[in-house]
């Protein structure tokens, strides 16, 4: 989620358990930074956005690295104030480190949690980026829970209610879509996603063994909407891209993803495409591996955020 969102909710769950709002709380400060740290990973922007988007959300977001970088933001904290109680100030930089990861969890990019042991990225996929609902609940806490136990019951039980509620409209949003693409494609290969375009709006991959579809459900007017519909290449020919850097990227960074060849006079272009976030009528994040007539690996090109930027790995 946005850095905005995950320093409320950090301030939000400490008043939430009747810590004073105030920069004179070494927790307070400890359970934002927390909130905010495994974030760090950004710094990988000064080298590309190759580097960064491959590592984002990876060693910094899991269990063992949230562990590690609580204890040096608490070091932090600890030299800021001039002396601290460090156990307690580490539990809230940790609560909010955690929070942070919980929350990341809960929309589709996800995070590599089990790292190093796994670099799986676990998403339930029920939050967009941004979510104005777990905005408002956070200021909430911050303003209204000092010592209400009724106002935190309530705001602890509309946090759970809203991601409750989601988890049911994205199962009505793949009931619908099932219904719409019924023995064309199996139930196990569509996949839901949170939409920019509204709380009832959902965006849906059915993947069918000879097209991948992409499109938008609309829980009110039960509309269902295609996109567009991108060819599948057979198995057999899909496993000869699928031995490079470029694919093996690919599997890391997306489990939802699609192939194309484009043949020139001299190259074979292998353009691997990420099918969760769409900009305009495109897609957002891109991939090229490139091939001599020999079938020789000559370049792999990033193309992060736009198909016109061309980032070399």
């Amino acid at each position: 989620m946005d850095p905005i969102t995950h320093a409320i909710v950090g301030a939000g769950i400490y008043a939430l358990a009747g810590g004073d709002i105030s920069i004179t709380q070494p927790a307070l400060l400890g359970c934002v930074a927390g909130s905010l740290i495994p974030d760090i990973d950004i710094v990988a922007k000064a080298r590309n956005d190759y580097y960064y988007l491959k590592h984002h959300r990876g060693s910094s977001h899991s269990l063992g690295g949230i562990i590690f970088l609580s204890i040096l933001a608490t070091t932090a904290t600890a030299l800021l104030y001039g002396g601290i109680d460090f156990l307690p100030v580490f539990a809230w930089t940790f609560a909010g480190a955690f929070m942070h990861v919980f929350l990341d969890i809960l929309n589709s990019y996800g995070a590599q949690v089990l790292w190093p042991f796994s670099r799986k990225k676990y998403s339930l996929s029920l939050l967009g980026i941004f979510d104005v609902i777990v905005l408002i609940l956070g200021i909430a806490a911050i303003l209204f829970c000092k010592g209400m136990v009724g106002m935190k019951a309530a705001v602890i039980a509309a946090f759970g209610l809203y991601i409750s509620a989601l988890g049911i409209m994205r199962a009505l949003a793949r009931r619908r879509v099932w219904g719409y693409f019924k023995g064309r494609v199996e139930q196990s290969s569509i996949k839901v996603l949170p939409s920019p375009a509204g709380l009832l709006v959902w965006d849906f991959i059915a993947m069918s063994r000879r097209y991948s579809t992409v499109g938008r459900v609309y829980l009110l007017s039960k509309k269902v909407v295609i996109s567009t519909s991108l060819r599948r290449l057979k198995d057999k020919e899909k496993q000869k891209f699928m031995d490079n850097r470029v694919a093996f990227f690919f599997r890391e960074f997306t489990p939802l993803y699609h192939i194309r060849v484009k043949k020139r006079k001299d190259l074979t272009e292998v353009v691997y495409t990420d099918l969760r976030y769409r900009i305009r009528n495109g897609f957002m994040h891109h991939a090229t591996a490139v091939y001599n007539p020999k079938g020789t690996l000559v370049e792999c090109i990033f193309h992060p955020f736009s198909k016109k930027r061309r980032v070399p790995f």
